[in-house]
């Protein structure tokens, strides 16, 4: 294990140096201070442990590590290991990373520098952290893997032999005649799914046949993920048969299956690499099983690490793969001579047509919108539209300029415009004779589509702005210590925006070398839509206002000028290229590590957390916006007056009201907006930021421009144009903000006029 010594030579300076900087007890120069940290980081070096010391004591503790304690696997891992570790009178400790590499190692140097006798885990790392290991093993303390393993690392491990299991699954299906199989495994970075693959691959190779690429899909080991990809899977055809390496992802695999309208084993054989349990046969009621015990497996584990500690210096590495599958093989029926056709919805000889505003939602409904065909037996054409282009389309087509739509999708602020222009029929009625109520929806969004106590829509996608920021760089130790340094805070989610710039300045590294990212903040600026709403918070936590109380513009206000003053100094710590993208580019760009702080609304948190997922070194935080001031976002979906398929469209409308395409909805495109599904437990285990959202979208402010008897003083885009203007001149003019908004405000008052600004009363 490295020491203090070793530590100074890797960066050139004296041990003292080095003990000044870790314990901050004296000034160190910023250039000799990086090349310590640098030096702590490249040796893995812990100082405030002794691997010499530690070998002399005893805690009679074994640690336990597990990745993810939602696994059944796992959990029955944890219970065996328990109830077999406190037999032998040793207490546990444990932990669990959720899959990421930085957790699991700080977890490791933890448990090591405590004085653990032995640590018992489930990695998420792979052989690219090899360095680390080599660290840990100066500690001379056992570490037992357990299922996963690093390759190419001298490790003791105990796991099941999952290549020798997946080739003779494979072979057996091969070997009666079924071709179009497909496997779903977790990451390949875990050795037991790599060595899964392999064995599926080398079972077709053995037959003179190839497993394509795409027969093979890595996803998370959980039900939702999988259920996700399965339903990806069926939209492109359907295999005759789909090999599940977990329990969730089997659960996942068959309600996707079902939800297509496909039957188990008649249409479709799920196989299920996974534990059996004393009440199920072989043969489950979806799933054909092949039977592997957790528990024997554990038994195993923690007989090896007692014989490791009590015997450390006699021990060679232990290395045992277990063959106790059970798999009844007779199970297998012969290949069908020719697979049936997919059911999907008869004749469809109905027919509906859909504008859609691109948005995440999008991938909700690709794969939701099969399961409505086939049950309605209605076949739905759909036209995604850029949001900045909607408006203007919906007027053409009142205008017969296009051809008409049936059912459209409207911002939600545009409702009160829509509805005065006789754009939206009423749904009143059809609600009623549906008992459809929509008093389950989130209260804050019923002013989406209720206009004068009428509803005119039905509400499609919902929610608020969070904060996402990097929590693996804020919880790092040294940029930490580095940020209280500069402005004697604490490093954390910012709580209002100036303390966000001083965050976004010190993650920039054009005024921050040391930075890990290049910027600190993203900026959408690419339309006046998505530039608004960058602007507003801002504006409304600062306490500014575009308008009185009688409709009459007050851009000018030292309010307002603050506001715009603040988010310019915020482009400092941004991309340059800021007012040309989009929102979609800055989660992109948050994604792949360009910056630390993102400000988005919830609907890409599906989105975020996958990716969160696949990378095993990083972890996202979420948080309310600073100010809590949150534009109110989202859409809803009308009807037109004049469509010829109303039964049609109210079909649909009724479908995509239900409680469970809602569950789907918000699991797929993140957009929650029934209550209930803010406070469904499994979907709260899944998704720990539904609570930000619900609460965000309870503090949201309504985007609607100012309004006179009920109708619109100005339209939407028009006010969006206006919002924008002061900051896109400020930035191309190097005008200053209070300039900017004086020019603004004179074009204000002229465009208020025009279209009606109210006279002040008595006047």
């Amino acid at each position: 294990m490295a020491s203090i010594k070793d530590v100074a030579l890797r960066a050139g300076v004296s041990p003292a140096t080095v003990s000044n900087v870790l314990n901050q007890t004296k000034a160190v120069s910023a250039e000799k201070r990086e090349r310590v940290l640098e030096a702590v980081r490249e040796l893995n070096y812990i100082p405030n442990a002794s691997a010499r010391d530690l070998k002399r004591k005893t805690s009679r503790t074994i640690g336990v590590i597990l990745s993810d304690i939602k696994s059944q696997f796992h959990t029955n891992l944890f219970n065996t290991f328990s109830s077999f570790i406190q037999q032998k009178g040793y207490g546990i400790q444990v932990a669990f990373t959720d899959n990421v590499i930085s957790t699991e190692q700080q977890m490791i140097n933890r448990m090591l520098s405590q004085g653990v006798d032995g640590i018992i885990l489930t990695t998420c790392q792979s052989e690219e952290e090899s360095d680390f290991w080599k660290g840990a093993a100066s500690y001379q303390i056992p570490i037992l893997f357990v299922e996963r393993r690093i390759p190419n690392v001298t490790v003791n491990y105990t796991g099941f032999n999952n290549y020798k299991t997946l080739y003779e699954v494979t072979s057996q299906l091969l070997e009666k005649g079924y071709r179009e199989i497909a496997l779903f495994c977790g990451s390949l970075q875990y050795s037991s799914e790599a060595e899964s693959v392999r064995g599926f691959r080398e079972a077709f190779a053995e037959n003179g046949l190839t497993a394509a690429d795409d027969t093979v899909t890595p996803v998370d080991m959980i039900k939702e993920s999988a259920m996700e990809s399965c339903m990806e899977l069926l939209h492109s055809g359907r295999p005759q048969v789909i090999i599940c390496t977990s329990h969730e992802i089997a659960e996942g695999i068959t309600f996707a299956v079902k939800y297509n309208g496909l039957k188990p084993f008649q249409d479709l054989l799920i196989i299920e690499i996974g534990e059996e349990g004393w009440d199920h046969s072989f043969t489950s009621a979806d799933t054909l099983i092949v039977s592997r015990s957790a528990s024997r497996l554990a038994e195993l584990s923690a007989e090896r690490m007692f014989n490791l500690i009590e015997s450390p210096a006699f021990s060679d590495p232990v290395y045992i793969e277990m063959e106790e599958d059970q798999f009844a093989a007779d199970a297998i029926s012969r290949a069908p001579a020719s697979q049936p056709a997919a059911k999907y919805g008869g004749s469809r000889q109905k027919h509906l047509r859909i504008m859609m505003i691109q948005d995440a939602s999008e991938y909700a409904l690709t794969l939701m919108l099969p399961h409505f065909e086939q049950k309605a037996g209605i076949r739905v054409d759909y036209e995604v539209i850029p949001q900045n282009q909607a408006l203007g389309m919906i007027r053409d087509m009142y205008d017969d300029k296009i051809p008409p739509y049936d059912l459209m999708m409207y911002d939600n602020h545009w409702v009160n415009y829509m509805v005065q222009n006789h754009y939206l029929a009423e749904l009143t009625e059809f609600l009623d004779e549906k008992q459809i109520d929509l008093s389950n929806y989130v209260p804050e969004l019923r002013r989406n589509y209720i206009v004068n106590r009428r509803t005119y829509g039905i509400p499609y996608t919902g929610g608020s702005q969070m904060l996402f920021y990097r929590q693996d760089l804020f919880e790092n130790p040294v940029l930490a210590e580095a940020y209280r340094r500069m402005h004697n805070l604490p490093l954390r989610p910012p709580r209002t925006w100036t303390e966000f710039n001083h965050i976004a300045q010190f993650f920039t590294r054009r005024f921050n070398p040391a930075s890990p990212t290049p910027y600190g903040a993203t900026f959408a600026g690419a339309t006046d839509e998505t530039m608004s709403c960058e602007i507003l918070p801002r504006l409304w936590a600062l306490g500014g206002k575009l308008w009185d109380a009688y409709s009459r513009p007050t851009f000018q206000s030292n309010a307002n000028q603050n506001a715009y003053q603040l988010l310019h100094e915020t482009l400092q710590y941004t991309d340059d290229t800021r007012l040309k993208t989009s929102l979609d580019q800055t989660v992109l760009d948050f994604l792949g590590g360009k910056t630390a702080m993102l400000v988005a609304f919830s609907e890409y948190t599906p989105q975020i957390i996958r990716s969160e997922k696949h990378d095993f070194q990083r972890k996202i935080g979420y948080y309310h916006i600073p100010g809590r001031k949150t534009v109110s976002a989202g859409y809803c979906l009308g009807l037109n007056p004049f469509s010829e398929a109303r039964r049609e469209a109210f079909d649909f409308l009724e479908w995509i009201s239900d409680q469970n395409t809602k569950y789907l909805f918000t699991i797929f495109s993140g957009s929650p907006q029934l209550t209930t599904v803010f406070h469904n437990y499994e979907l709260q285990r899944l998704y720990p930021w539904l609570y930000y959202t619900e609460k965000s979208i309870q503090f949201s402010q309504d985007r609607t421009p100012p309004l006179l008897r009920n109708r619109l003083v100005i339209p939407p885009n028009q006010f969006e144009q206006l919002i924008c203007m002061p900051l896109r001149r400020m930035v191309k003019e190097g005008l200053s903000a209070k300039d900017a908004l004086e020019d603004t405000q004179k074009e204000a008052v002229r465009v208020f006029t025009m279209y009606g600004m109210p006279k002040r009363r008595g006047t």
